[in-house]
């Protein structure tokens, strides 16, 4: 926290927040990094860090570290179309439809509950604030998550409890 004064930057730590989902698809970069066939890999990461060295050179003079966000969003969008679209279907034999149908339901749950608690109004107290914010994400995601789940997981989760007693 570094005080009101900088509060116009939270929409900027809202977007860079949201761009460290990216790194769901971390598990299969190691997996491509550790084998010998990474040349299609290592010319994606090359022309996406200078496109997006190129974007930040020119939005940052109007953005400020804005231009840097937005920059280091050009390089995880192509970073993710090339595993989405090329990496994982082509070379992998991953499903890219069956990887993305595992991730987006949680990620939206995950955009209902911090957008409910963007709404949520502002309490005296900072410490306070969190907290009940902290307390209705958390409440809607494990709702959220609880509805999204199939029986096979509910019974799991239900006899891991039971276990725990």
């Amino acid at each position: 926290y570094v005080g009101e004064s900088y509060a116009y930057l939270a929409p900027w730590l809202y977007l860079l927040v949201a761009l460290s989902l990216s790194s769901h698809i971390q598990c299969v970069s190691s997996l491509i990094l550790s084998g010998v066939n990474i040349k299609a890999l290592s010319r994606m990461v090359i022309f996406s860090s200078l496109a997006a060295l190129k974007v930040a050179w020119f939005l940052i003079p109007h953005y400020h570290i804005g231009g840097v966000i937005l920059a280091n969003l050009v390089y995880e969008a192509m970073q993710m179309t090339f595993y989405y679209v090329y990496y994982m279907p082509k070379k992998m034999a991953i499903s890219s439809r069956k990887m993305l149908k595992s991730f987006l339901p949680q990620f939206f749950i995950g955009m209902v509950g911090c957008a409910v608690t963007l709404v949520v109004p502002n309490l005296e107290n900072h410490w306070l604030n969190m907290m009940l914010c902290g307390a209705i994400f958390v409440a809607l995601y494990g709702l959220g998550t609880l509805m999204n789940m199939n029986e096979e997981d509910k019974l799991f989760f239900r006899n891991l409890i039971k276990h725990q007693r």
